[in-house]
């Protein structure tokens, strides 16, 4: 769901740096301004984020997030010879 991607976005976001020139002002931007909807009537934050220019920034990262698989080098168990047959 969005709400578990946005939540696997703010657990990795500290682990990101992003390229000013490769990204460009726009999409740093648009990541800074990424927002939830505000509901006047019960003055608290909406579930759900404001659909705005900011989103396809956001969704497209959520997405890269959400795919992103870290690879982890693992040894392989060496079995010694214990001369059973």
């Amino acid at each position: 769901s969005r709400q578990i991607g946005i939540m696997e976005v703010r657990k990795k976001l500290g682990q990101c740096w992003f390229d000013k020139e490769g990204c460009g002002d726009e999409a740093l931007e648009a990541m800074r301004m990424y927002r939830k909807v505000w509901d006047d009537n019960k003055k608290t934050f909406k579930d759900s984020p404001l659909h705005d220019w900011t989103s396809d920034y956001a969704d497209a990262f959520r997405c890269g997030v959400m795919g992103h698989r870290v690879e982890m080098k693992v040894k392989p168990i060496e079995y010694r010879d214990m001369g059973y047959a």
